[in-house]
């Protein structure tokens, strides 16, 4: 199964195999015997290198009557008419 990564040299997509790496959360460890190379910068990660997990894409349908609502999406901050700052909910 190939894991979706990104590059720490040029921030570009990179797919491994999820044998070559170790994940913890939304980082990746490269595993002592491997060694891969981005196809965008060709930057070499070596063993014990870190690298980030591409996050997933959200897929957000809003259907009917929305206005004068508040749509909250995310973290929670929620933009209103008129004010500079987001409000934390």
């Amino acid at each position: 199964m190939l894991i979706p990564l990104i590059c720490n040299q040029c921030g570009g997509k990179l797919e491994v195999e999820q044998k070559w790496v170790l994940e913890s959360g939304d980082t990746v460890i490269v595993l002592s015997d491997q060694t891969f190379t981005c196809p965008h910068c060709n930057t070499k990660h070596l063993p014990g290198e870190t690298l980030k997990r591409l996050p997933e894409k959200t897929a957000i349908t809003i259907a009917g009557n929305v206005s004068g609502s508040n749509i909250v999406i995310g973290n929670g901050n929620v933009i209103l008419k008129g004010r500079k700052k987001p409000r934390q909910l």
